[in-house]
């Protein structure tokens, strides 16, 4: 099992994190079915910066977690999920980059 302060507090001490960081977080309100139990961690960068910032400390620490989109087509069971859940909807920019190629970041809808 992990430390859901350590976690916390390793996000912290890293600067710049942009992005939310919740603890005991229904997945119903997270998945288009809206079932499910907890996250003991759920975690929502807005920024490619910031996912890079979490997936290293998940690496430092030696912590697996999940990453879910927007929550369509999954299923959390009623016991919730005890590892991290990284959820990509928070990445929604739209732009073209240096090579002339439209960039659209994992969390962009088809809206």
């Amino acid at each position: 099992m992990y430390n859901v302060q350590e976690i916390e507090e390793n996000i912290n001490l890293c600067g710049d994190f942009n992005g939310g960081f919740l603890q005991d977080e229904p997945m119903a309100d997270k998945t288009t079915f809206k079932v499910g139990g907890i996250a003991k961690v759920f975690v929502e960068p807005y920024d490619v910066i910031s996912l890079q910032k979490f997936i290293s400390i998940s690496k430092k620490m030696d912590l697996p977690f999940i990453v879910i989109g927007g929550g369509s087509n999954i299923v959390v069971a009623d016991e919730g999920i005890t590892c991290p859940v990284v959820s990509t909807r928070g990445l929604k920019k739209i732009f073209v980059n240096e090579n002339n190629h439209l960039v659209c970041e994992s969390g962009c809808t088809m809206e």
